[in-house]
This record gives C-alpha cells, structure tokens and sequence, in this order.
C-alpha cells in the first residue's frame, strides 16, 4: 500500500508527488484499508492458500443459503475484516502478511472453519427439506440450488444426463424437494378460478391441511393435492377436487392468479452430456409438456444421427470435397 508524498520547506515544494509505503506512516489505518481491499474483497493481487480456503468456505455457505433460499447465514464484510484484524496487527501489504506467516510458521492462524463464517448453523430438519440428490429414472441426479428471485434460474436445478431424459417422469419436476411444495400448493389454490377458490378461504389453513395430509409422490402433484378433505369441504365434498384444467389460464379466468413472472418447471438441453431440468418450483403443474420436449430434444440427436448415415458410398463421388 502506497501514498504520495510531498515535502516543502517554508512554504517551498522540495519534492512533489513522490511515492511510498503508507503502512509506515499510519500503521493502523493502513492495516485496515489492507484488510478491506485486499482480504475481504478478493484484490490481494497474489495468491495464498489461506485466502483460497476461505473463499472456498465462503462458497460452500453461500451454496447453503441458496438451499434453504435465506441471506442471513454468511457473516458480514465486517465480521469478516475483525477476524483478521485480530490476527494481523501492523500488516498493511504482502510482504508484511507474508512475514507474518513465516514468523507463525503456517498460515493456519488465517485458516476459517464454516462455523466462523455462519450467523448460526441451519436446522438439520430444514436441510432434509432441500436435498442435495434427487432419485428419479433409478438415478441419482444432482440438484443445484440458486436463491435469486428476480432472475429466471432462481429456484432448483435438477441436472439429468441426456440419455436419461426419457426416463424421467413428468410428475418429478412437479414434486421436485419438498421445501417448495408450500409455495407450490398456494400458488396452486390461487390459480384457481374465484368460484372455486373463494370455497377454500381461508386459504393459509387449506394449505396447511394439503401439506399435512396429501399423499407424497404419488402422481402429480394437483392431484395428490386434489384428493385432500379440507375442513372447509369436508359437508358432503369428497375432496377438493383439483384438476389442470381448474387452473386459470391468465388473470381474466375467473380471477385466477397467474403471474408471468414467476418460475416455472421446465426441462432445457444443457451443455456436454447433461440436459438441465430447472424448477423455481412455484409452477405445480408445470414441466410435462416441456419434459416430452426435452425427450424429443435426446431422441431427436439419434434419429438425426442415423438420417445421416449412409453405406456403400463409391470413394469416387467424394472427389469434389474440400480438404479440410
């Protein structure tokens, strides 16, 4: 860290603009500002192994707060800083850190646990709510988690091998983890159009009856909801009833609530050998029609493949080919 100094005498600029080290000057403050800029936010300009693996711990509890879609389990720029300033008093550049780190012979004074990097640690039941693996087409398939509302891959991710895609059942991405089938169930009720809906009041309490009694996987997941006896039903109703075609197809039908904004299931190729099925999950009954898209999409690469091939070819008739 540099300042720019200038010397006068009675008034009388001796030296303009000369540079040097600031950490000498002001130690302190030095220290802080080194603390700040080049620990805290990355610009350290060289690369040291203590500082690799705190960012690879912040990465993982950043990858948790996804998961559990929360903003409050990564310690703040500041906590951040007094951990280091605790430990590297008068350090203000890279030559002072890396004496500092001769002189405690290792860098495992800087080193952060996860714990030292998280407000508190997340319940183990809320965890089991966002799993890291998803079976489906008798696969493990990985499930990659983004916390982001306003972008479109805000939700879950379900990452499947193209050669699996057709064994993938539409009612999956409509299941997905069970830390999403609050919002999916209400997003399900207030799709459906008023007359219908206004028998389900008051909705919170129908949600929490859907969630507590529907059956798990089996089917889809309007249907599994559809087959529920809420309080509000119970006088004479076999059920709730819900099917696709009850879902409102815009805000005009009958006062369904639909935003386009909100995220839907669906089932994209991906790069290399994996098609990429993503859910923000609000969308129940979304992710069939664009499930048989992406099985044509893998099927469509072998069928294209075998309309390509061709036997017999006389080596003449390649004559006319450009030379690569």
């Amino acid at each position: 860290m540099v300042a720019t100094e200038q010397v006068t005498l009675f008034g009388l600029i001796i030296v303009a603009g000369r540079t040097v080290s600031y950490g000498p000057i002001k130690p302190d403050e030095a220290t802080d500002i080194f603390i700040r800029q080049a620990l805290v936010c990355g610009r350290l300009g060289r690369p040291f192994a203590f500082l690799e693996h705190n960012q690879e711990r912040v990465t993982n509890v950043v990858e948790l707060e996804n998961r559990i879609r929360r903003r409050d389990l990564l310690i703040s720029d500041e906590t951040l800083a007094g951990f280091y300033r605790q430990r590297l008093s008068n350090v203000y550049d890279i030559p002072s850190l890396a004496r500092r780190i001769t002189e405690k012979r290792g860098d495992g004074f800087l080193r952060m646990a996860e714990d030292d990097l998280m407000n508190y640690r997340p319940d183990e039941g809320e965890l089991s709510l966002f799993p890291e693996r998803l079976t489906a087409a008798g696969h493990s398939l990985e499930l990659r988690y983004r916390f982001e509302p306003a972008a479109d891959a805000d939700g879950v991710t379900l990452r499947v091998p193209s050669t699996l895609a057709s064994g993938v059942p539409p009612s999956t991405l409509e299941w997905l983890v069970p830390g999403l089938l609050r919002e999916k169930v209400e997003l399900l009720l207030k799709a459906l159009p008023k007359t219908l809906r206004k028998r389900l009041v008051p909705l919170n309490e129908t949600v929490e009856v859907i969630l507590r009694e529907m059956p798990r996987q089996t089917g889809s997941l309007p249907d599994g909801a559809g087959r529920v006896h809420p309080p509000a039903l119970r006088g004479g109703h076999s059920g709730i009833g819900l099917d696709r075609r009850d879902v409102a197809e815009s805000p005009e039908d009958e006062g369904g609530d639909h935003d386009p904004g909100r995220r839907r299931a669906c089932l994209r190729p991906g790069s290399g050998p994996f098609a990429v099925a993503a859910s923000g999950g609000p969308d129940p009954a979304g992710g069939a029609a664009t499930l048989g898209a992406l099985r044509h999409h893998a099927l469509g690469f072998r069928g294209s493949a075998r309309g390509a091939q061709r036997r017999g070819i006389d080596p003449h008739s390649l004559a006319g080919l450009p030379r690569p």
